[in-house]
């Protein structure tokens, strides 16, 4: 009875983001970019069907590395769709199933797939953002600000833009990272006292010479990652010229921001991205 239900529930979820999705795009889901000891890692795809290339949004779910889906992000990523952004939704390995750095290899490995079918997929490679919330953003941070250096990743690659929604940028600082009461600890694992890996995964430390536009959404209320977290690095990047902008939501905490914010959020990410990859 219990698997009937899980069933139809999914149908049901399955359906309604069918539903949501223009009808000018096309969805090619649960592409699998890589695998790793038995494990599949996968990709959603939504496609704008049209003759020039559009620019690409990476999206990272979040959940603090422990948990979260792709299945249930649609809502983050359908005002991308809808503004003509091709988009790749993307999920990677929770510590339950590998710890750090597992998960940002990941995330390359799947950067690393899109770039190599640019031509299928019909995005402009010149144009691939970053972008992510909580642990997402983190890692989107981390992806971004190490693109060109060989850190977790096999081969340098360009990106156009970075957005971080309320996510932690130097795990040092951020408690819940290494302190064993918290679930999110689990991510590094029997690492939590070894400084230089736990700094080789703050997003921090790979400021210097970076010249990507990033833009850091937060909430003046979080009390799940402070704000902090993000103004610490958007300083850093402003005192090296780089470009960056810093959205704070007042009275916003960790996400779910209502709907009469989120929809201002919304209106300064895309202007955010207008603005940067008109340049391109």
């Amino acid at each position: 009875m219990k698997k009937n239900v899980v069933m139809v529930a999914l149908i049901l979820l399955i359906n309604t983001v069918l539903a949501q999705v223009p009808t000018n795009v096309l969805q090619k889901l649960n592409i699998v970019y890589t695998i790793k000891n038995g494990w599949e890692g996968k990709l959603d795809f939504y496609q704008q069907n049209i003759n020039k290339k559009a620019a690409l949004v990476v999206y990272i779910h979040g959940g603090g590395w422990v948990h979260g889906n792709k299945e249930a992000e649609y809502e983050k990523i359908k005002v991308f769709i809808q503004h003509g952004y091709s988009v790749a939704n993307i999920e990677y390995r929770l510590a339950k199933q590998d710890p750090a750095p597992a998960a940002i290899e990941d995330v390359n490995e799947a950067i690393n797939y899109l770039i190599k079918n640019t031509t299928v997929l019909n995005y402009d490679v010149n144009k691939m953002v970053l972008m992510g919330g909580s642990a997402g953003a983190h890692l989107a941070l981390l992806a971004g600000l190490q693109s060109q250096r060989k850190v977790y990743n096999k081969r340098k690659f360009k990106v156009a833009a970075i957005i971080s929604k309320y996510g932690p940028t130097d795990l040092l600082t951020w408690k819940p990272a290494t302190d064993a009461r918290s679930a999110s600890s689990a991510w590094l694992a029997d690492k939590k006292n070894d400084t230089t890996f736990i700094k080789s995964l703050s997003p921090v430390n790979y400021v210097a010479k970076n010249k990507i536009p990033t833009l850091f959404i937060h909430g003046d209320q979080d009390q799940t990652v402070p704000i902090q977290q993000s103004e610490t690095l958007y300083q850093m990047l402003k005192s090296q010229r780089s470009p960056t902008q810093l959205y704070i939501v007042k009275g916003g905490k960790h996400g779910n921001f209502g709907e009469m914010e989120t929809a201002k959020m919304d209106s300064v990410m895309i202007g955010f991205l207008s603005k940067y990859l008109s340049k391109k």
